[in-house]
């Protein structure tokens, strides 16, 4: 039996509670996050990078990028390693630069989007503004 690693990068990227989706070319509705597969001399913030210009048309500043997270997935034998990073006050227009995979781009509520998302994206979407809800309760002096 032979285990295969996968590293993929996404991005979250954040306006206020919404973000950033890409609505899959599927029968049933569909989102991903942008990003994709790192090839073998790639970092992962530079995987992400070629990504997000191949998919959207956006050049990421890697500098601007924070790593929130990195979660393994165990899929069909095959480890995936996803390393997800976010960006918050995204302000540039995407462009939908591959229609054979994804039907559109848009800006949803994180909370309308987790619900057709895959459950690594979602449970990381979650804790991302789990965390900052929680961190904007313990800076208000009222709580």
């Amino acid at each position: 039996m032979y285990t295969k690693i996968v590293q993929k990068s996404r991005l979250i990227a954040i306006m206020g509670d919404h973000i950033l989706v890409l609505e899959k070319n599927q029968k049933k509705l569909k989102y991903s996050l942008p990003g994709g597969v790192k090839k073998k001399n790639e970092t992962a913030s530079a995987s992400l990078k070629r990504e997000t210009i191949e998919e959207i048309g956006v050049h990421l500043d890697t500098s601007k990028l924070e790593l929130f997270t990195t979660a393994l997935v165990l899929k069909n034998e095959d480890y995936v390693i996803k390393n997800y990073y976010v960006i918050d006050g995204f302000n540039i227009k995407p462009q939908n630069l591959e229609p054979h995979k994804f039907f559109c781009i848009k800006w949803i509520p994180w909370q309308k989007a987790v619900k057709l998302m895959d459950k690594t994206d979602k449970k990381v979407v979650e804790e991302y503004f789990f965390n900052i809800h929680i961190s904007l309760a313990n800076k208000n002096p009222l709580n």
